[in-house]
């Protein structure tokens, strides 16, 4: 039987509560492609999110908004890491930290 390294998967950052959110598909697809981003180690941020993203750049940002708005994601303190909007960056917050 295989086993996987705890400290490995207790860094993912996914979690399957989002599957009994009801949210649409847009936002469940984003939040699955942002904690695949931060599970790289990569910024989650519009850049990075813009470049696998399957859907237009206003999906996006209303997928985005919606996150934002029941606590999933954050932004980061200093969460701008340059100067432009796409540079934004954002925390996942654990399921606990979610308003739903």
């Amino acid at each position: 039987m295989m086993t996987m390294d705890n400290d490995l998967y207790n860094q993912r950052s996914m979690s399957q509560k989002i599957f009994e959110t009801g949210l649409d598909t847009n936002t469940i697809s984003l939040y699955l492609l942002c904690c695949g981003i931060a599970d790289t180690g990569a910024a989650v941020t519009k850049e990075n999110l813009l470049g696998p993203w399957n859907n237009t750049p206003d999906a996006l940002d209303t997928a985005i908004g919606v996150l934002e708005d029941i606590r999933i994601i954050s932004k980061k303190d200093g969460a701008f890491l340059a100067d432009n909007d796409n540079s934004l960056a954002w925390h996942i917050n654990a399921p606990d930290h979610w308003e739903i």
